[in-house]
């Protein structure tokens, strides 16, 4: 019993302590290992609170391969031998499924079997299940998600083994659980890309959230990667899976939130643990968590398809906004998700019970979805059936509706149905007037507020404006009063220069008069004319040059 409420609790509280920044003193470190090499915890490998991954020894990781030829017996294989390969029921001409599990499971954990036992139902698989238990502990979340490189390597190392008896990658498929979604992206990645599939069942949240492509499962990791997410709700309302895109094709199941059905994580695993309902506890703790599986394992043998369709959201997709395949094509949840184009987020509902696929009479018609699905009879979606039973059952339908329909309670059921629908058709006309006429008051305030506003700035730009006029105008009048004052001093030299040349002509005249020398006279007066034009140059330069700054002064 405690260990199951360990288990509980781990999953409830334990991932949060992930989130931590708390200095390792083990940062920066690297262990090494025989056959399956070196590992460090340097970025982006320092998700793990700076945890390493055990020895093999510890990690304990089994292979344990079923066929047809030994369904109940396995072969145990080996990374590290060849000889355990070639000795087993292995066959390299039929498709190879490899099923990894998570965190707090091990070789004992049913659903493992369960659907290694509908692949075998199916046709001729090699169907091989990674046990790690010992290596996926619970409460030491981190040192599980550190652990699952160690796994990573091992598979790696078997598929190489199982590539030389077979000699081809793309028939391996790897389906992974939580943690387990994470180990086949890892696995995938070392074998750079060339698996044929990946699917990630749920793949865990914490630790990979929002993390390099390099750490967690992601859509270079093989040539095809689907993903199906069921509880993508944050940590603190029972979240344990991703709600990131992670593959090629992405199906967020009921939302990818919960599942219906399921009890809340938190309340429901605290609830069943306090009335002493241990069963009850880990149910509730791994219901949502574990429906990705079970919706996997139901596809493979079940003749009802999980349509999928793509759309933005899960509330466009509720609304009935998305119910048509588009451009983007539509897909099937499950085994047959590489038998359909379609690309992107995908919504589709189920259940609450087992079977969890929901029957739709009104197939989409669309010719996008490439190969009939094997799940769907071997039809496309949208054709005409020729089956008798298919014939029978239809007619016993429109039987029932028939009479359904003549029925009087029927009639009176319609009538109550379109009052309540007339009622609430006049509600939400109601509520749309007083929205409207809401918002249309919001926008008069905001038109009038703006109104305000730009009245104000274009007052302020006026007043702004009158000053500067006022500037130009005390600016002018200056400038005209050192106009005036430039024009009066050039006046003043000019009468000056004209007294001074007068007197220098009187006195010129005034000693020709006395001097017997004609000549001497002429000499002395083209002297006094010559020094007067020079004056009346330098002073006209001056006053030029006076007007010149002035105007400088001015602009």
């Amino acid at each position: 019993m405690t260990s199951l409420i360990v288990i509980v609790l781990t999953f409830v509280a334990g991932v949060y302590a992930t989130n931590t920044t708390t200095q390792n003193p083990y940062a920066n470190k690297t262990v090494c290992y025989d056959h399956v090499g070196c590992f460090n915890n340097l970025p982006p490998f320092d998700n793990a609170a700076f945890d390493l991954p055990r020895s093999p020894e510890e990690v304990g990781t089994e292979f344990l391969l079923f066929t047809r030829g030994n369904p109940s017996s396995p072969d145990r294989l080996s990374y590290v031998s060849q000889t355990s390969i070639s000795s087993s029921h292995y066959r390299g001409d039929i498709p190879t499924k490899i099923i990894i599990h998570g965190f707090a499971n091990t070789v004992n954990t049913r659903w493992l079997y369960t659907m290694k036992d509908a692949f075998l139902a199916k046709g001729e698989f090699n169907v091989i299940i990674v046990a790690w238990g010992n290596g996926a502990k619970a409460p030491d979340y981190n040192q599980a998600v550190s652990n699952t490189r160690m796994v990573a390597t091992q598979t790696r190392l078997l598929v190489q083994r199982l590539f030389h008896a077979s000699g081809s990658l793309g028939n391996i498929h790897i389906i992974g659980h939580s943690l387990g979604a994470h180990t086949a992206g890892s696995t995938g990645r070392q074998l750079r890309g060339n698996l044929g599939r990946i699917t990630g069942l749920d793949p865990a949240e914490p630790d990979f959230e929002n993390h390099p492509e390099g750490v967690r499962i992601d859509p270079t990791d093989a040539l095809f990667v689907d993903i199906i997410h069921t509880n993508g709700a944050p940590i603190r309302r029972g979240g344990a899976g991703l709600m990131q895109v992670s593959g090629h094709v992405d199906f967020y199941v009921n939302g990818g939130e919960r599942q219906p059905g399921c009890p809340d994580l938190v309340t429901g695993a605290v609830e069943q643990l306090f009335t002493r309902n241990v069963s009850g506890a880990v149910l509730a703790a791994s219901c949502s968590h574990g429906r990705s599986h079970e919706y996997f394992t139901e596809s493979i043998l079940t003749n009802c398809p999980f349509n999928a369709y793509p759309c933005e959201s899960y509330e466009k997709f509720s609304a009935g906004g998305c119910r048509v395949c588009g451009a983007a094509g539509c897909s099937q949840l499950g085994l047959n998700a590489d038998q359909n184009n379609g690309r992107g987020k995908m919504f589709l509902n189920t259940q609450s019970v087992q079977p969890f696929c929901v029957r739709c009479d009104d197939r989409v018609r669309d010719t996008r979805l490439g190969r009939p699905a094997a799940s769907d009879g071997g039809r496309q979606w949208g054709t005409r059936t020729t089956d008798p039973h298919h014939t029978v059952h239809t007619t016993d339908i429109l039987n029932e509706h028939t009479v359904h329909t003549t029925d009087p309670h029927h009639k009176v059921h319609t009538a109550d149905r379109l009052n309540e629908h007339t009622v609430h058709t006049t509600d939400r006309l109601n509520e749309h007037t007083v929205h409207t006429t809401d918002r249309l008051n919001e926008h008069t305030e905001h038109t009038t507020d703006r109104l305000n506003e730009h009245t104000v700035h274009t007052t302020d730009r006026l007043n702004e404006h009158t000053v500067q006029t006022a500037h130009i105008k005390r600016t002018h009048s200056t400038h005209n009063r050192q106009i005036k004052r430039t024009h009066r001093t050039h006046n003043r030299q000019i009468k000056r220069t004209h007294s001074t040349h007068n007197r220098q002509i009187k006195r010129t005249y005034s000693t020709h008069n006395r001097s017997p020398s004609q000549s001497t006279h002429s000499r002395q007066i083209k002297r006094t004319h010559s020094t007067h034009n020079r004056q009346i140059k330098r002073t006209h330069s001056t006053h030029n040059r006076q007007i010149k700054r002035t105007h400088r002064t001015h602009n």
